[in-house]
């Protein structure tokens, strides 16, 4: 198993790693919108979805008011606290939550276009 340096977020697609944005001392938002720290383009994506705030030597995970919500291990949730491994529902994608001791089961392969599926960009 790989270990991460630093805490992350894992967007997979059926058990591989597409894209991984570390996290620092400071907030994260998730969105469609360009002034997001982590762009996504999906449809089902709000411009400004979701926040990942810093808290004491955790993550909380934020929804700001997205149209389609946010989950969390499939629970749907306003604000969470993020503990290792957990899966993070957000428009459609699936994104999980590294706190640093690396994802078990999560490829480090880039994740191709395949025929058919819908084309989310990240930034």
């Amino acid at each position: 198993m790989k270990r991460a340096t630093a805490p992350s977020l894992n967007l997979v697609d059926d058990g591989v790693l597409v894209k991984r944005q570390e996290l620092g001392e400071g907030d994260c938002v998730i969105g469609r919108g360009p002034d997001c720290d982590w762009v996504v383009n999906g449809k089902q994506v709000s411009r400004r979805h979701a926040r990942l705030v810093r808290s004491g030597d955790g993550y909380v995970i934020e929804d700001l008011d997205s149209t389609n919500g946010v989950s969390v291990n499939g629970a749907r949730t306003r604000r969470h606290l993020l503990r290792h491994g957990d899966e993070i529902g957000l428009g459609g994608l699936a994104i999980v939550f590294d706190d640093g001791s690396g994802i078990a089961g999560v490829g480090d392969t880039t994740l191709a276009e395949r025929p058919g599926d819908e084309t989310i960009s990240i930034r």
